[in-house]
């Protein structure tokens, strides 16, 4: 890779600290070579379809980048800030990939060599403005929020690939794509809210709130076949061609009462979420009208039962609107044997998300203790439905809901310091548990994830003479699915050390070096094992301002 980076930071303030201002533009330049080999295993029932690919990968990219913040104080009782944010692509890309489909027995099923150069050019803006106002009358505020954000891609495309199917490992058939795919995509978010804070007396307040959102989408695709008669691509692929809109607009009105006194905290409401889909599919003019009405209850709590020591308590839930890509009824064939269609019947996945944790800390013992239990729930999840020929292993995934998808998580810790040593430790336990949901052939499987796991930590400074730690963990993780009974179980240990020795306060030579560790499996029957070990010697200038370093990465 070569790699090109150039920026300037400007920051101002003036009129008393008034009017803060940040401008800061940004180059970036890349060129590289990429190479994978990748191995894949999927089971269906008693079969395993395993893909061998080699992909080689050439890329040439440049953006510029603009970011500017302005934030103001108007006087005591008003604030304004805005923020703006560009940022300009160019991609100029070729792939080669070859790769090779075989079942039961190491039976062909298919094999490809295929070519995709791309040319695109892609530009995202956006802003946010942030308006408070506070009343004279304590704690009653009002505050306005706008959002914006704009992304939009265009280029060309040329498919070029051999894709040859086999047949109880005999040849059964070939199909040769020569494609041009020219395309246009937009995506467009405005939202603005309002929200307005009254107090009822001295430990109540209520919050009234209301959002309006609305989404815009375009995808417009147009595939050509090379004509050998012209010599030119002209003609349409009508099954590889689509223009599609979506529009979605959200009304999310809101009420909130928040609860405060020395030890108790409390913050329960609800939102109402009213979504509108308009969806178009120009290209068949069809449309696809669809209403939806959530609740978008939160609910937050913090006592504090002792100075430093404090159990809190969130809940939340939120949507995920599908993207213009996962509703659109287009065919994505650049790989023939794995192909993508959008699904315009996609609903919005539902997450419920509870986290509730206690922490404690003493001063004078120099004695910390924390814990904490997260769990997701997720309703209409968006995953994929995989049709798979297993003849040929021709693979067609489509987006859809599902039901029943959880994560259960912990992790907590216990830290102290022996004043003798003057030496820092920490023990940090965690385990997550896990099941998503996955559909192939339109049979819902379900895949188990347990990995619960232990980390210590080390640590001893001295300002200005030495900075050292040491971290290792070691975790286990089992998976399991419905579709079979194979579990895949494996044990990974990580160790990792910094350091940073000073000489004379101004001097430093710092140090970090990371080993990985991770069990052989059923699939991958050796062990892995990597070594990362980095270096910087540096010179500070100017009471800290400047800094002057030489860095060698990955010494090993």
């Amino acid at each position: 890779m070569t790699n090109v980076n150039a920026g300037v930071q400007y920051s101002n303030k003036w009129n008393d600290d008034k009017y803060n201002f940040n401008f800061s533009p940004k180059y970036n330049s890349q060129q590289y070579t990429d190479h994978k080999v990748t191995f894949t295993q999927t089971q269906i029932g008693d079969s395993v379809l395993n893909t061998n690919s080699n992909e080689n990968e050439n890329v040439n990219r440049h953006n510029f980048k603009l970011r500017g913040v302005l934030d103001t104080k108007i006087d005591s009782f008003n604030s304004f800030k805005i923020t703006a944010n560009t940022n300009f692509y160019h991609t100029e890309s070729n792939d080669f990939t070859n790769s090779v489909t075989t079942g039961n027995n190491d039976v062909l099923k298919n094999s490809s060599d295929r070519q995709l150069q791309t040319n695109s050019d892609k530009s995202a803006l956006s802003g946010n403005i942030i308006f408070e106002h506070k009343f004279h009358k304590a704690r009653r505020t009002l505050s306005f929020t706008g959002n914006w954000y704009s992304l939009n891609n265009t280029g060309v495309t040329f498919l070029k690939s051999s894709n040859q199917a086999y047949l109880d490992g005999s040849p059964s058939g070939n199909l040769d794509l020569n494609q041009q795919k020219n395309y246009e995509q937009s995506t467009n978010n405005l939202s603005a809210a309002i929200v307005y804070t009254e107090p009822l007396n001295k430990t109540l307040s209520l919050l009234l709130g209301y959002q309006l959102a609305y989404d815009y989408g375009t995808n417009n695709q147009l595939t050509y076949n090379y004509s050998g008669a012209s010599g030119k691509y002209d003609f349409l692929v009508d099954s590889l061609s689509n223009n599609f809109k979506q529009n979605i607009i959200q009304n999310i009105p809101s009420a909130k009462i928040n609860f405060s006194n020395k030890k108790l905290k409390v913050n329960i409401g609800s939102g109402f979420g009213f979504t509108h889909f308009d969806l178009k599919d120009v290209t068949f003019n069809k449309d696809y009208l669809r209403n939806y009405t959530n609740f978008y209850p939160s609910a937050n709590a913090v006592y504090t039962y002792k100075l430093n020591h404090s159990i809190r308590f969130y809940y939340n839930g939120n949507t995920t609107q599908p993207t213009v890509d996962q509703l659109q009824p287009l065919r994505n064939n650049n790989n023939y044997f794995n192909q993508v269609i959008g699904n315009p019947d996609l609903k919005p996945s539902f997450t419920n998300s509870f986290r509730m944790g206690n922490q404690t800390y003493n001063f004078l013992k120099d004695l910390w203790i924390y814990e904490s239990v997260n769990v997701q729930l997720v309703q209409n999840a968006i995953t994929t439905n995989s049709i798979v020929d297993l003849d040929s292993a021709k693979t067609i995934s489509q987006p859809i809901n599902v039901n029943g998808n959880y994560n259960i998580g912990f992790f907590g810790g216990i830290g102290f310091r022996i004043k003798k040593i003057d030496t820092r430790f920490q023990i940090s336990p965690n385990f997550n548990f896990s099941r998503y949901a996955s559909v192939i052939n339109s049979q819902k499987s379900y895949a188990k994830t347990f990995a619960p796991g232990i980390w210590f930590y080390i640590s001893k400074s001295k300002p200005k003479k030495y900075d050292l730690s040491i971290n290792d963990g070691v975790n286990y993780n089992s998976n399991v699915t419905s579709q079979n009974d194979t579990k895949i179980q494996y044990y990974t240990n990580q160790f990792s050390f910094d350091g940073t020795i000073y000489f004379k306060k101004v001097w430093s030579l710092i140090t970090d070096y990371t080993y990985f560790f991770r069990q052989k499996t059923i699939q991958s029957n050796t062990n892995l094992n990597t070594n990362i070990w980095n270096a910087q010697f540096q010179r500070t200038l100017k009471h800290d301002e400047f800094t002057v370093y030489f860095k060698v990465n990955d010494i090993l």
